[in-house]
Protein backbone atom coordinates (compact mmCIF):
# COMPACT_ATOMS: atom_id res chain seq x y z
CA UNK A 1 0.00 0.00 0.00
CA UNK A 2 1.12 3.54 -0.61
CA UNK A 3 1.69 5.97 2.23
CA UNK A 4 -1.57 7.72 1.32
CA UNK A 5 -3.69 4.57 1.48
CA UNK A 6 -5.07 3.22 4.75
CA UNK A 7 -6.86 -0.03 3.86
CA UNK A 8 -8.76 -0.11 7.15
CA UNK A 9 -10.13 3.41 6.64
CA UNK A 10 -11.32 2.62 3.11
CA UNK A 11 -12.75 -0.82 3.79
CA UNK A 12 -10.14 -2.53 1.60
CA UNK A 13 -8.73 -6.01 2.08
CA UNK A 14 -5.36 -6.47 3.79
CA UNK A 15 -3.37 -9.54 4.92
CA UNK A 16 -3.14 -10.74 8.52
CA UNK A 17 -0.39 -13.17 9.57
CA UNK A 18 -0.59 -15.60 12.47
CA UNK A 19 1.79 -18.33 13.61
CA UNK A 20 0.40 -21.84 13.12
CA UNK A 21 3.22 -24.25 13.93
CA UNK A 22 6.93 -23.93 14.52
CA UNK A 23 8.43 -21.94 11.63
CA UNK A 24 5.07 -21.78 9.83
CA UNK A 25 2.69 -18.88 9.27
CA UNK A 26 -0.90 -18.58 8.09
CA UNK A 27 -2.27 -15.73 6.00
CA UNK A 28 -5.87 -14.56 6.27
CA UNK A 29 -7.60 -11.65 4.56
CA UNK A 30 -9.23 -9.02 6.75
CA UNK A 31 -11.53 -6.09 6.00
CA UNK A 32 -12.53 -3.30 8.38
CA UNK A 33 -15.88 -1.57 7.96
CA UNK A 34 -14.95 2.15 7.80
CA UNK A 35 -18.31 3.14 9.34
CA UNK A 36 -18.66 0.68 12.23
CA UNK A 37 -14.96 -0.06 12.72
CA UNK A 38 -15.76 -3.78 12.85
CA UNK A 39 -13.09 -6.05 11.37
CA UNK A 40 -13.95 -9.34 9.70
CA UNK A 41 -11.15 -11.85 9.13
CA UNK A 42 -11.64 -14.64 6.62
CA UNK A 43 -10.27 -18.20 6.41
CA UNK A 44 -6.65 -19.13 5.76
CA UNK A 45 -5.74 -18.43 2.12
CA UNK A 46 -2.01 -19.23 2.27
CA UNK A 47 0.50 -20.92 4.55
CA UNK A 48 4.26 -20.67 4.26
CA UNK A 49 7.41 -21.65 6.11
CA UNK A 50 9.17 -18.84 7.96
CA UNK A 51 12.71 -19.46 6.76
CA UNK A 52 15.58 -17.20 5.69
CA UNK A 53 14.42 -17.33 2.05
CA UNK A 54 10.77 -16.75 2.88
CA UNK A 55 8.86 -13.57 3.58
CA UNK A 56 5.31 -12.62 2.62
CA UNK A 57 5.43 -9.93 -0.07
CA UNK A 58 2.31 -8.01 -1.02
CA UNK A 59 1.08 -4.91 -2.81
CA UNK A 60 -2.29 -3.45 -3.71
CA UNK A 61 -3.88 -1.31 -6.39
CA UNK A 62 -6.54 -1.12 -9.11
CA UNK A 63 -8.98 -3.31 -7.21
CA UNK A 64 -6.62 -6.17 -6.35
CA UNK A 65 -4.45 -7.23 -3.43
CA UNK A 66 -1.50 -9.40 -4.55
CA UNK A 67 0.32 -11.73 -2.11
CA UNK A 68 3.36 -13.91 -2.77
CA UNK A 69 5.63 -16.32 -0.94
CA UNK A 70 8.14 -18.84 -2.24
CA UNK A 71 7.82 -21.48 0.52
CA UNK A 72 4.17 -22.56 0.55
CA UNK A 73 3.18 -26.27 0.57
CA UNK A 74 2.30 -25.84 -3.13
CA UNK A 75 5.58 -24.14 -3.99
CA UNK A 76 6.04 -20.53 -5.06
CA UNK A 77 2.50 -19.12 -4.95
CA UNK A 78 1.00 -15.78 -6.01
CA UNK A 79 -2.56 -14.82 -5.02
CA UNK A 80 -4.76 -12.11 -6.48
CA UNK A 81 -7.44 -11.07 -3.99
CA UNK A 82 -10.35 -8.71 -4.54
CA UNK A 83 -9.70 -5.56 -2.51
CA UNK A 84 -13.44 -5.03 -2.17
CA UNK A 85 -14.62 -8.51 -1.14
CA UNK A 86 -11.44 -10.13 0.23
CA UNK A 87 -12.02 -13.22 -1.91
CA UNK A 88 -9.21 -15.03 -3.74
CA UNK A 89 -9.74 -14.53 -7.49
CA UNK A 90 -6.58 -16.11 -8.91
CA UNK A 91 -4.00 -18.54 -7.57
CA UNK A 92 -0.85 -18.61 -9.69
CA UNK A 93 2.15 -20.91 -9.29
CA UNK A 94 5.57 -19.65 -10.37
CA UNK A 95 8.08 -22.34 -11.40
CA UNK A 96 10.75 -19.62 -11.55
CA UNK A 97 10.62 -19.52 -7.70
CA UNK A 98 11.62 -15.89 -7.14
CA UNK A 99 12.90 -15.24 -3.60
CA UNK A 100 11.87 -11.96 -1.94
CA UNK A 101 10.77 -10.24 -5.15
CA UNK A 102 9.83 -6.60 -5.52
CA UNK A 103 6.24 -5.98 -6.69
CA UNK A 104 4.50 -3.16 -8.57
CA UNK A 105 0.91 -3.15 -9.85
CA UNK A 106 -0.81 -1.23 -12.65
CA UNK A 107 -4.11 -1.43 -14.54
CA UNK A 108 -2.92 -4.39 -16.62
CA UNK A 109 -1.55 -6.58 -13.84
CA UNK A 110 1.47 -7.21 -11.62
CA UNK A 111 5.17 -6.62 -12.29
CA UNK A 112 7.76 -8.64 -10.35
CA UNK A 113 11.51 -8.07 -10.11
CA UNK A 114 14.33 -9.45 -7.96
CA UNK A 115 15.23 -7.08 -5.13
CA UNK A 116 18.64 -6.87 -3.43
CA UNK A 117 18.88 -9.89 -1.17
CA UNK A 118 16.50 -11.86 -3.40
CA UNK A 119 17.24 -14.39 -6.10
CA UNK A 120 15.75 -16.53 -8.83
CA UNK A 121 17.20 -19.99 -9.31
CA UNK A 122 18.94 -20.72 -12.61
CA UNK A 123 18.46 -17.23 -14.07
CA UNK A 124 21.10 -15.28 -15.99
CA UNK A 125 20.79 -11.61 -15.28
CA UNK A 126 17.97 -10.20 -13.17
CA UNK A 127 14.58 -10.99 -14.77
CA UNK A 128 11.52 -8.75 -14.56
CA UNK A 129 8.21 -10.62 -14.92
CA UNK A 130 4.67 -9.57 -15.73
CA UNK A 131 1.46 -11.32 -14.59
CA UNK A 132 -1.61 -10.17 -16.48
CA UNK A 133 -4.72 -9.39 -14.43
CA UNK A 134 -6.69 -12.64 -14.65
CA UNK A 135 -3.69 -14.53 -16.06
CA UNK A 136 -2.41 -17.90 -14.88
CA UNK A 137 1.33 -17.51 -15.40
CA UNK A 138 4.19 -15.00 -15.37
CA UNK A 139 5.83 -13.91 -18.62
CA UNK A 140 9.36 -12.52 -18.93
CA UNK A 141 9.30 -8.79 -19.73
CA UNK A 142 12.96 -7.87 -19.21
CA UNK A 143 16.29 -9.37 -18.24
CA UNK A 144 19.58 -7.75 -17.31
CA UNK A 145 21.72 -6.36 -14.55
CA UNK A 146 21.88 -7.58 -10.97
CA UNK A 147 18.90 -6.32 -8.94
CA UNK A 148 15.75 -4.28 -9.34
CA UNK A 149 16.35 -1.58 -6.74
CA UNK A 150 12.85 -0.10 -6.92
CA UNK A 151 9.71 -0.15 -9.03
CA UNK A 152 6.87 2.37 -9.31
CA UNK A 153 3.68 2.30 -11.37
CA UNK A 154 1.21 5.04 -12.26
CA UNK A 155 -1.14 6.02 -15.10
CA UNK A 156 -0.47 2.90 -17.17
CA UNK A 157 3.34 3.04 -16.84
CA UNK A 158 5.84 1.15 -14.71
CA UNK A 159 9.38 2.34 -13.95
CA UNK A 160 12.17 0.29 -12.42
CA UNK A 161 15.82 0.86 -11.57
CA UNK A 162 18.01 -2.05 -12.66
CA UNK A 163 21.37 -2.11 -10.85
CA UNK A 164 24.06 -3.35 -13.23
CA UNK A 165 26.52 -6.17 -12.64
CA UNK A 166 29.50 -3.81 -12.37
CA UNK A 167 27.96 -2.24 -9.25
CA UNK A 168 28.77 1.26 -10.56
CA UNK A 169 25.74 2.11 -12.68
CA UNK A 170 22.06 1.38 -13.16
CA UNK A 171 19.38 1.81 -15.82
CA UNK A 172 15.97 3.45 -15.49
CA UNK A 173 13.58 1.31 -17.53
CA UNK A 174 9.94 2.21 -18.28
CA UNK A 175 7.20 0.05 -19.76
CA UNK A 176 4.04 1.65 -21.14
CA UNK A 177 1.93 -1.48 -20.69
CA UNK A 178 2.91 -5.14 -21.03
CA UNK A 179 4.59 -4.82 -24.41
CA UNK A 180 7.64 -6.79 -25.59
CA UNK A 181 9.99 -3.78 -25.47
CA UNK A 182 10.51 -1.00 -22.92
CA UNK A 183 9.55 2.52 -23.93
CA UNK A 184 12.57 3.90 -22.05
CA UNK A 185 16.00 2.56 -21.12
CA UNK A 186 18.34 5.21 -19.71
CA UNK A 187 21.76 4.49 -18.13
CA UNK A 188 22.61 6.34 -14.92
CA UNK A 189 26.03 6.91 -13.36
CA UNK A 190 27.52 8.78 -10.40
CA UNK A 191 25.23 9.83 -7.56
CA UNK A 192 22.17 8.84 -9.59
CA UNK A 193 23.23 5.20 -10.03
CA UNK A 194 21.30 2.95 -7.72
CA UNK A 195 19.50 5.99 -6.29
CA UNK A 196 17.11 3.93 -4.18
CA UNK A 197 19.63 1.72 -2.43
CA UNK A 198 18.29 2.64 1.02
CA UNK A 199 15.41 5.10 0.72
CA UNK A 200 11.86 4.93 -0.60
CA UNK A 201 10.72 6.64 -3.78
CA UNK A 202 7.61 8.84 -3.73
CA UNK A 203 5.74 10.67 -6.48
CA UNK A 204 3.64 10.06 -9.56
CA UNK A 205 3.69 10.23 -13.35
CA UNK A 206 2.36 13.79 -13.20
CA UNK A 207 4.69 15.10 -10.46
CA UNK A 208 7.82 13.03 -11.05
CA UNK A 209 9.63 10.87 -8.49
CA UNK A 210 11.72 11.87 -5.49
CA UNK A 211 14.14 10.23 -3.07
CA UNK A 212 17.11 10.97 -0.80
CA UNK A 213 20.82 10.26 -1.11
CA UNK A 214 22.44 10.13 2.34
CA UNK A 215 26.09 11.03 2.97
CA UNK A 216 28.66 8.50 4.25
CA UNK A 217 28.36 7.55 7.91
CA UNK A 218 30.86 7.23 10.71
CA UNK A 219 31.77 3.92 12.31
CA UNK A 220 28.97 4.53 14.84
CA UNK A 221 26.38 5.10 12.10
CA UNK A 222 26.11 8.91 12.37
CA UNK A 223 25.64 10.62 8.99
CA UNK A 224 28.29 13.12 7.92
CA UNK A 225 27.49 16.21 5.87
CA UNK A 226 24.43 17.14 3.86
CA UNK A 227 21.83 14.79 2.40
CA UNK A 228 20.90 15.23 -1.26
CA UNK A 229 17.35 15.40 -2.62
CA UNK A 230 17.10 13.63 -5.99
CA UNK A 231 14.39 14.03 -8.65
CA UNK A 232 13.62 11.69 -11.55
CA UNK A 233 11.86 12.98 -14.66
CA UNK A 234 9.20 10.36 -15.45
CA UNK A 235 9.35 11.10 -19.20
CA UNK A 236 13.11 11.11 -19.80
CA UNK A 237 14.19 8.95 -16.85
CA UNK A 238 16.97 11.41 -16.05
CA UNK A 239 17.87 11.91 -12.38
CA UNK A 240 19.05 15.28 -11.09
CA UNK A 241 20.22 16.71 -7.76
CA UNK A 242 17.66 19.24 -6.54
CA UNK A 243 18.82 20.39 -3.10
CA UNK A 244 21.10 19.63 -0.18
CA UNK A 245 19.75 19.33 3.34
CA UNK A 246 21.98 20.45 6.23
CA UNK A 247 23.91 17.80 8.11
CA UNK A 248 23.65 17.02 11.83
CA UNK A 249 24.37 19.75 14.38
CA UNK A 250 27.18 18.63 16.68
CA UNK A 251 27.18 19.87 20.27
CA UNK A 252 30.79 20.79 20.95
CA UNK A 253 30.22 20.49 24.72
CA UNK A 254 29.50 16.77 24.57
CA UNK A 255 32.66 14.71 24.09
CA UNK A 256 31.08 11.88 22.10
CA UNK A 257 29.26 14.19 19.70
CA UNK A 258 32.41 16.34 19.41
CA UNK A 259 34.44 13.28 18.42
CA UNK A 260 31.84 12.23 15.82
CA UNK A 261 31.74 15.79 14.51
CA UNK A 262 35.52 15.82 14.04
CA UNK A 263 35.33 12.47 12.24
CA UNK A 264 32.70 13.89 9.88
CA UNK A 265 34.74 17.03 9.18
CA UNK A 266 37.85 14.95 8.41
CA UNK A 267 36.05 13.17 5.54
Amino acid sequence: YSCNTDPTAQGLAYPVLTASKVFNAEVRIARTNPVTGRTVTGPVVMTFGQYSTSRLVYTSGYGSLWLYDVDTPRGAELLRVSSASGKVEDRIFLPQRPVRPLLAVDQAGLWMGISPGGSMGGSKGSPFYFVRDGGKSATLAWRGGNDVLWAMSDAGHVWFDMFNVNGQSSNIVRFDGPGPRPALDVPLTGVAAGWLTQEAVVGSAAEGFWTMEWPPSTNEGASCGAATVLFMNPVSGQVSEVADLPGPIVDEYRSEERRVGKECRSR
